[in-house]
């Protein structure tokens, strides 16, 4: 008689979760840092182009435009850079 594991899969699914999230949360950092390196001589860098930046890489990511926005702006203010809102406007992506 084959034993029913289906409570193993339901452990590991909920036991993964909170890892899936860091590693979408570390490559959506990733693609910022590396946005941010490639326009070290610019004196602000823009949220708009960020935002799709992450998109285009992370096209699983979860977050909303705004909480990226704010990512972005962290990481930028953090690294010297000025912060340009252009084109942005209220989140259409959750």
């Amino acid at each position: 008689m084959p034993l029913d594991k289906s409570w193993w899969n339901t452990y590991i699914e909920l036991a993964m979760h909170p890892l899936s999230e860091n590693r979408t949360q570390t490559q959506i950092e990733k693609v910022i840092m590396r946005y941010l390196s490639e326009r070290l001589d610019a004196a602000a860098v823009s949220t708009a182009r960020a935002v799709s930046a992450v998109r285009q890489q992370v096209p699983h990511c979860g977050l909303t435009d705004d909480q990226i926005i704010q990512l972005v702006m962290d990481k930028a203010v953090d690294a010297g850079f000025g912060v340009s809102f252009e084109g942005t406007g209220p989140s259409t992506k959750n």
